[in-house]
C-alpha cells in the first residue's frame, strides 16, 4: 500500500489530473487516493510509473523524491 500512497502524493504535488491517468492507463481511479480502495498491483504500477516517466525504484527508496 505504501508505493500507491507514494505515487498518489507525487501526483497531487506535481499537479497531476487523476482522472486523466485513469483514463489514458486504464486504471481505476479509486486507487489514485489518500486512501485506496485497495494496492496497485505490480502490473498498474508499472503502467502508471511509466506514464509519469518515473521509476518505481525512486519511489520505492526515496522519501524525499518529492
Amino acid at each position: 500500500m505504501k508505493m500507491t500512497k507514494k505515487i498518489y502524493q507525487y501526483m497531487k504535488i506535481h499537479k497531476i489530473d487523476i482522472q486523466k491517468v485513469s483514463k489514458e492507463t486504464g486504471i481505476d481511479r479509486k486507487l489514485f487516493q489518500k486512501e485506496p480502495s485497495r494496492p496497485l498491483n505490480a502490473t498498474e504500477l508499472c503502467e502508471v510509473c511509466s506514464y509519469l516517466k518515473i521509476q518505481p525504484e525512486e519511489i520505492a527508496k526515496d522519501d524525499t523524491l518529492f
